[in-house]
């Protein structure tokens, strides 16, 4: 009787289970279905009560067949535990009493394991217990969309192409005078003619810093040109981080290249190549910089450090969609209430800083 019990539980618990992944791949179940032994409970059966003649569907049928197995496996306990309830009372063996006590809490288990499975189900899919050939997403998470057009990604990513391949002949045009330029210090050096040798040096490094430079401002604005083509706006914010810190670099050494030089001459050249690295490296961050203020989520905040001293809004991001703004906005904790220091006060997701 026990070992009968336990298979018949897991024929029901598993039933749903079976059936939901069969039958959509079961042809009948889209075609009129016509029972030979028509179940209660089920769409064979007409309101004067005559089953069996009238066209269905085979997931109905099925679904009766699990409704059925469900009643029946809860006849089944109750006919157990009355059974072994009177066979309890009646005996007069404690080993016997302890065996029907065992039945009676197994019948039990078996009839909650049951309508458990059957209200789980029910709960995560209405659908999973009604054999649905269709079934319902359980959460259906409505997607943001960035707001870089197609159009708009599409002409990113040509100017990117063109802006990489634009980079690196500037990149050969600086190499053909560094050649140049090594071959003027070489020719001076042989020639013994160390002032000129020694400015010819310093010209050829500021050329060097200045071609490392433009190169690093070019191709990363190219690069980062196709981030935002493709929504990749933290990307696109980590370039402009490298653009600067690159170009602060080379201009401390173009800085200290100018104060080496011996003569005005020669400091005017440097000062122009800095001047040329300051501003070629301020378009291109300015130009990426503006593209995120036009198409990315920033989350401006207010932050009070533990100190007590309110630091200003600052604005947290760039983010790509809308969703991932507010979630940033949500996990931004602790929020200032109470006596909670450092804290922050996030505002609304915005476009733009």
């Amino acid at each position: 009787m026990r070992k009968f019990s336990t298979i018949l539980m897991l024929l029901v618990v598993l039933s749903p289970i079976f059936f939901s992944a069969v039958i959509p791949f079961v042809s009948l179940a889209a075609a009129d279905y016509v029972p030979l032994s028509p179940l209660p409970d089920t769409s064979n059966c007409d309101a004067d009560g005559k089953c069996g003649n009238i066209k269905g569907n085979f997931s109905d049928y099925i679904s009766g067949v699990y409704r059925l197995a469900i009643a029946v496996a809860g006849a089944l306990a109750v006919i157990v535990i009355i059974w072994e309830g009177i066979q309890h009372m009646t005996s007069e063996s404690f080993t016997k009493k302890s065996d029907t006590t065992q039945r009676i809490q197994a019948a039990l288990a078996g009839l909650l394991l049951v309508l458990l499975a059957f209200l789980i189900l029910k709960a995560i899919n209405p659908d999973l217990v009604n054999f649905s050939l269709n079934l319902k997403p359980v959460l259906q998470v409505e997607k943001s969309k960035s707001l870089v057009e197609p159009e708009v990604a599409r002409t990113l990513e040509e100017q990117s192409t063109k802006n990489a391949n634009a980079a690196a002949e500037k990149f050969k045009s600086y190499s053909t005078q560094i050649e140049e330029m090594n071959r003027l210090a070489e020719e001076a050096f042989n020639a013994g003619d160390l002032e000129a040798y020694k400015d010819i040096t310093i010209r050829l490094q500021g050329l060097q810093l200045t071609q490392r430079a433009l190169f690093n401002q070019d191709s990363t604005f190219a690069t980062a040109q196709g981030f935002i083509a493709q929504d990749n706006f933290t990307q696109a914010e980590r370039a402009i981080n490298s653009i600067q810190q690159n170009t602060a670099d080379q201009l401390t050494k173009l800085r200290a290249l100018k104060e080496a030089a011996p003569t005005q001459d020669l400091k005017n050249q440097i000062q122009t190549q800095i001047d040329q690295v300051e501003q070629n490296g301020t378009a291109k961050t300015n130009e990426i910089q503006a593209k995120l203020q036009q198409y990315a989520y920033y989350l401006p905040y207010n932050y009070t450090d533990d100190t007590r001293t309110r630091k200003g809004m600052i604005p947290l991001g760039p983010f790509t969609t809308l969703i991932e703004c507010e979630a940033q906005k949500t996990a931004l904790r602790p929020i200032c209430t109470g006596n909670i220091f450092p804290c922050y006060e996030p505002l609304i997701c915005q476009v733009g800083k």
